[in-house]
């Protein structure tokens, strides 16, 4: 088994949006490695609201979630013109990646991460759209 990677970002504002109480620990688990301590949304709706709040560094979004789905909820964030307009929304997918590329596209997600996901491939999605803490000058 590989080594999880080794990452320190900045204390970035994450909103987590994920339905499945397993998904959300594993996906806490990772990101707490890595010190992101995320906020939680049960579902698209809450998603919204909390977007509507506050700022986000970055988002991850499930794809299919109760109340409102994921390209539901990107796109009311993206339309609404508010705090989180601009910010990144990465989709987390458990469907074929031929579907999912697509339906990225279109619903306004920047990118996607395949569930379940290997923890390099999520570390270098969030390393794209997230600043890591500079280094400690050398003294």
């Amino acid at each position: 088994m590989k080594p999880l990677p080794i990452g320190d970002f900045a204390k970035p504002n994450i909103l987590l949006a994920e339905d499945n109480e397993m998904n959300v620990l594993v996906i806490t688990k990772f990101l707490n490695r890595w010190n992101i301590y995320p906020e939680v949304a049960q579902d698209g709706q809450e998603a919204v609201n909390m977007a509507s709040i506050k700022v986000y560094d970055l988002i991850l979004m499930d794809l299919m979630m109760p109340n409102l789905s994921g390209p539901e909820a990107v796109q009311i964030i993206r339309n609404q013109g508010g705090l989180n307009a601009q910010t990144p929304i990465l989709a987390l997918s458990a469907s074929p990646e031929a579907d999912v590329t697509e339906l990225v596209r279109t619903s306004g997600f920047t990118n996607y991460v395949n569930k379940p996901f290997m923890p390099q491939d999520l570390f270098d999605k969030l390393s794209t759209y997230l600043p890591t803490k500079p280094e400690a000058p050398i003294a």
